[in-house]
């Protein structure tokens, strides 16, 4: 079969991932036809509608990204917006981004775009993220735990951050869940499938052969009943990662290990008023407002400052620069011209003016 190899590589994948999440991307593995072939041009395609879906929610805030930004996230009023959307993966092709995957390889170096930009302030994490494989998870939580300690990392589950997305979300400074949704899962596990039976029953019979010092090689493997031995050396390996999902979490969330063994969902999710209360979360808030919120204290703090620079300046002072300023536009305005800077000129002194009248 063409994707009995892929199919054998999520089963034998520690995932820390939502259970349903996982049973979806395992049945679309399932129905994938033998003979279909992605389609380049149109995965592009679509790539570029998720950016442009992404870029009208920011806009749909009420705020203007900053100008001239060439980073592939937003960056409004000082502040990065690195959205954690969809399945949590190692490395993305083409059709995993476009079936809604991000991968840690793309998230870590956002990441590392902002934390070098020093126009950026505060980073927030826009999560709605079932979790993913195992692998990466934890050197990107190392990575939010990092920055965190220069620029201030707000996280926020809107509306939900699952197993790996909660293990990220753990490093940032604060963690906030919106008011309908749900945090935790956490937790690791991995899946067998055995189709020995039904190989048997359609006269199908396959023998792996191992070479002599390697005995547990392909063990696990779908052509065969799962050995009590490789049974518990999977459950070894998830337990390994489990613990140390554990232990970041625990100190991302500054609670004892303990806490998060017993108080925060042994796998299961918390809802938004239970997570606060649990020590999960620090509050119930979404990323929208607390936008929002920020652009109008921004706005208010630079009213403020230019009031209380004018009235440092003498009143005739500012009177001649409102005159001079209008005089310039005024000029231009009896007789215009396409000249680019020219228009700017004129543009930058009408905009002086109404900042003296502020």
């Amino acid at each position: 079969m063409k994707y009995a190899a892929i199919r054998m590589a999520v089963q034998r994948t520690p995932w820390a991932i939502l259970p349903s999440k996982f049973a979806e991307i395992y049945h679309f593995l399932l129905a994938k036809a033998e003979d279909q072939q992605p389609d380049e041009q149109r995965i592009r395609r679509a790539l570029a509608e998720r950016d442009a879906r992404e870029r009208e929610r920011y806009a749909a805030f009420g705020v203007q990204a900053r100008n001239g930004n060439s980073l592939p996230f937003p960056v409004v009023r000082g502040a990065a917006v690195i959205p954690i959307l969809g399945t949590i993966i190692p490395r993305a092709s083409l059709l995993a981004e476009m079936s809604g995957a991000i991968s840690t390889e793309r998230l870590r170096r956002n990441l590392r775009l902002a934390d070098e930009d020093r126009e950026i302030e505060e980073i927030l994490l826009d999560i709605a993220s079932p979790g993913g494989a195992v692998p990466g998870v934890q050197e990107t939580y190392q990575d939010v735990k990092r920055i965190a300690r220069r620029k201030k990392v707000t996280a926020y589950a809107n509306h939900y951050a699952a197993s790996a997305a909660y293990y990220i979300a753990s490093a940032a400074s604060e963690l906030k869940v919106a008011p309908s949704g749900d945090v935790g899962s956490v937790g690791v596990f991995a899946a067998h499938e055995d189709w020995s039976k039904h190989l048997e029953m359609a006269g199908v019979g396959v023998e792996i052969i191992r070479s002599d010092n390697s005995p547990y090689k392909y063990e696990g493997n779908m052509f065969e009943p799962l050995p009590d031995e490789a049974r518990a050396e999977i459950k070894r390996v998830v337990n390994v990662y489990e613990q140390q999902f554990h232990s970041d979490v625990s100190k991302g969330r500054k609670v004892p290990i303990a806490t998060v063994r017993e108080d925060f969902g042994m796998g299961r999710m918390r809802l938004a008023k239970e997570a606060v209360e649990a020590g999960m979360a620090d509050a119930i808030a979404t990323l929208e407002e607390d936008v929002l919120a920020r652009a109008a204290t921004r706005r208010s703090t630079v009213a403020v400052s230019r009031r209380t620079q004018h009235k440092e300046t003498p009143m005739s002072s500012i009177t001649e620069q409102i005159k001079e300023k209008a005089a310039a536009v005024a000029n231009w305005l009896k007789s215009p011209t396409d000249d680019d800077e020219a228009r700017g000129q004129v543009l930058a002194s009408m905009k002086d003016v109404e900042a003296f009248l502020a």
